[in-house]
Parts: C-alpha cells; structure tokens; sequence
C-alpha cells in the first residue's frame, strides 16, 4: 500500500482555513468572517475569575459557569501583546431567572482613571446564550494602562409572586476575546 504525501498539507491547509472563523460587527453572524493569519481568539472560563472585593462570592455551577449573588463583580486579568488590536468580548451565560449580566474590558491607567470598552448587557434569553460586544478596536498599550474583563450579576428588581419560590439561578460561563497582531 502507497500513501500520498503530497495530499497531506492541502488537506491540512484547507481544513485550517474552515475552522479559521473571527467576529463582524453584525452580531448573530460575528463568527462567520474569516480570520487573518494574525487574529487570535482568548477563552476565560468563568471558573478562572475572582471576585473584585473580599465581602462578594460565587459558587462554581459545573462547566466553567459560575453563579453569584445579584450586585457580584467578578474580575479577570487580561495580558494581551503590546500593540495588539482589541477588537471584541463575547460573553457567555445561561439565564433562566430575572437578572442579567454587565460585562466590559476595562482599562487601567496610572493616574487612577478608567475607561470600559465593549460593555454589554446580556439578554434574558431562556437557556445557554451569548452576546457580542460592539466593536472595540483599541490599540493595547502595557506600558501605559492595565487590562481586565469585568462582569457584574444585575437584578432587574422583578417581585416574585409567591415569596418562598426561589429565582432560578444566572450563569456566567465565561468570555472570548477577540484580538489580532
């Protein structure tokens, strides 16, 4: 039996080039463009994120989710290269209660100032879901700022009618970001 050598990197070639898929700006469809040899995508499970204050918690759910109590901020470091383009954050959850979740990548100056970048706020679909930043297409600079990704578990202040039913949990089940060289 003879094998072609020669099929192997075609092969290898255009199966890179399917699974190669980078975000637009247009939403549902922000996976389908194809990306460059240069653009990375970064996924933080939620499970690798702490808490931003010591009096705040959250519980791991399984999966990488986790859950928290409503007002919770969780933070995760975001180490990119030096002169790499942020370009989006999508944000993963499940949501079967009432509240949603604020997320956004955050920059840190020197000076004590902020800035968030992509902030979002996902939607109260039923079930697993996930959302889209708008376009970020900031330029990263280590020498000059800090990066994170911060998420906040909002109530939408919705009474329940029978007061000893407890509200389905929200679940954060991580990010992706989105950058290229």
């Amino acid at each position: 039996m003879t094998h072609s050598t020669t099929r192997l990197p075609v092969l290898l070639a255009a199966a890179a080039c399917a699974c190669l898929q980078a975000p637009s700006a247009s939403g549902a469809e922000a996976d389908s463009v194809v990306m460059g040899t240069t653009d990375h995508w970064l996924m933080i499970p939620a499970v690798t994120f702490i808490a931003r204050s010591s009096n705040m918690s959250h519980t791991y759910d399984g999966g990488g989710c986790v859950r928290a109590p409503y007002w919770t901020d969780l933070t995760h470091k975001l180490l990119l290269p030096d002169g790499a383009l942020l370009r989006y954050v999508r944000t993963y959850f499940r949501d079967e209660g009432r509240g949603d979740l604020l997320s956004a990548v955050t920059t840190y100056d020197a000076q004590g100032s902020f800035e968030d970048l992509g902030l979002i706020t996902t939607t109260n679909a039923t079930g697993y879901s996930s959302v889209l930043s708008p376009e970020i297409a900031q330029v990263v600079v280590r020498e000059a700022n800090a990066y994170a990704i911060n998420v906040r578990f909002r109530d939408d202040d919705t009474i329940l009618a029978d007061g000893f039913e407890t509200p389905r949990p929200l679940l954060f089940c991580g990010v992706r970001v989105f950058w290229g060289e």
